[in-house]
């Protein structure tokens, strides 16, 4: 475990999010221990860090509720019988700065460069989601990987000549209609 100095500032939340259920590919990332990474270094054998980067194909897994996330296979594995990506289980998936899932195993038919991962946002999973202080409803969390409605990029681009550069002078404004977001 990786503890933070006795004098750090505590760590905000983790923030959750769901990944939203598109077509596009979403870029996700997981820090993990797999075996491939395996090392030796004086009279110790250590399993080195790797950080994969990937994306997630929402539409994929839909029967198992699951995430595929496709990383870079490694170059190779001294295991003939293990999978490369041992180790790697229990590894946090985070898009942007939401974490939304968590590395479960890697099944060998799907090839080296194929991982799956829990979905948070799966059904069952409402106490998990309330201990971390989410919404224990999924659709709650905020979408990750969703694109903007065609015409909300649309509206923007016309209004952007119109709308004001700052706020100036409209902070009860502004109050009320952070209050009524968050109700």
């Amino acid at each position: 475990a990786i503890s933070p100095p006795p004098d750090a500032p505590p760590s905000p939340p983790t923030r959750g999010g769901r990944v939203a259920e598109n077509a596009a590919e979403v870029a996700v990332h997981a820090v993990g221990f797999p075996l491939f990474k395996m090392r030796e270094k004086g009279e110790g054998r250590f399993r080195d860090s790797h950080d994969a980067h990937g994306t997630v194909a929402p539409l994929s897994n839909w029967r198992t509720g699951t995430f595929e996330v496709s990383v870079r296979p490694p170059d190779r594995t001294d295991a003939a019988d293990a999978s490369p990506w041992e180790g790697m289980s229990g590894a946090a998936v985070w898009s942007d700065d939401r974490l939304v899932g968590v590395v479960a195993e890697h099944h060998h038919a799907e090839g080296p460069g194929m991982l799956t991962a829990a979905r948070l946002d799966a059904p069952g999973l409402e106490a998990v989601r309330a201990a971390l202080g989410w919404p224990a409803d999924a659709r709650r969390l905020p979408a990750v990987g969703a694109p903007p409605p065609r015409w909300e990029a649309a509206y923007l681009h016309e209004v952007a000549d119109l709308a004001p550069a700052r706020l100036d002078g409209r902070g009860d404004e502004l109050a009320r209609l952070t209050a009524l977001a968050r109700e």
